[in-house]
């Protein structure tokens, strides 16, 4: 039998940030694997986006688990937008609708790059004829 590591918890003992990270979320909501984790939203209204002025979208505070997707035992971060943050949206096409998508972005050094932050991203969609949610 192969025990990974000291059970969660133990006096005495000293845990890395993925362990620490898997124990709690085990309690919430463990997704298709050990050591993954459903995530999404912590409440209804976290995080939600609306229309600002001109080409910007306004993302309110709130809480949500990202999911790490590095390795399949990374679990997830728990991350926080504290108060409303703005984002600048690409030029829209002439003639074809298209779908953008905003995420929460989180980077680990220890699993790759060179940065430890959670930022708000968007990722602009492909100008397509009759784009819609289901076709994204």
């Amino acid at each position: 039998m192969s025990v990974e590591a000291s059970p969660f918890a133990i006096e005495a003992k000293t845990y890395n940030a993925e362990l620490v990270r898997r124990a709690i979320y085990a309690l919430i909501a463990r997704g298709s694997t050990i050591g993954s984790v459903v995530g999404g939203l912590v409440g209804a209204t976290d995080c939600q986006v609306t229309a600002g002025s001109g080409m910007h979208v306004l993302v309110a505070a709130g809480e949500a688990v990202v999911p790490g997707s590095s390795i399949a035992t990374q679990s997830g971060y728990y991350t926080r937008v504290s108060a409303s943050s703005e984002l600048a949206i690409a030029a829209s096409d002439p003639t074809n609708p298209r779908i953008d998508r905003i995420s929460l972005v989180v980077k680990d050094e220890a699993y790759s790059g060179a940065a430890n932050e959670g930022l708000l991203a968007v990722e602009t969609g492909t100008p397509t004829s009759g784009a819609t949610l289901v076709n994204l």
